[in-house]
């Protein structure tokens, strides 16, 4: 398992869509496309499209691809730690399931 280049793609997917979050203009207008934050955000989506890109080449998308639900965790993680946004029962119960599926598909 390609795991370098999946912690990678995982992590650099979640922090970039915290940092457009932060930099997404609101209303929308073109100016405000050049956030910082916002551009950051999408290079960092740049790095772990690559990231994921030199996963594939190691191992099968089928085997992979389960990965990107720990994105989703760690999305919500950092919208409750950065952005404040609250959790409900219901998304405690939520990313647990999504965890605990993530496990089952691939262990072993």
């Amino acid at each position: 398992m390609p795991w370098k280049e999946l912690t990678i793609a995982v992590l650099t997917a979640a922090c970039g869509q915290i940092l457009i979050k932060l930099g997404a203009p609101s209303p929308f207008t073109l100016a405000g496309l050049f956030d910082v934050k916002l551009l950051a955000g999408l290079g960092l989506y740049g790095i772990s499209a690559l990231a994921w890109v030199a996963a594939l080449g190691k191992q099968d998308l089928g085997r992979l691809y389960p990965f990107t639900a720990a994105t989703f965790v760690l999305v919500m993680l950092g919208s409750a730690l950065i952005l404040h946004e609250t959790w409900g029962l219901r998304q405690c119960i939520g990313a647990t399931l999504v965890l605990a599926g993530l496990y089952v598909i691939t262990a072993g």
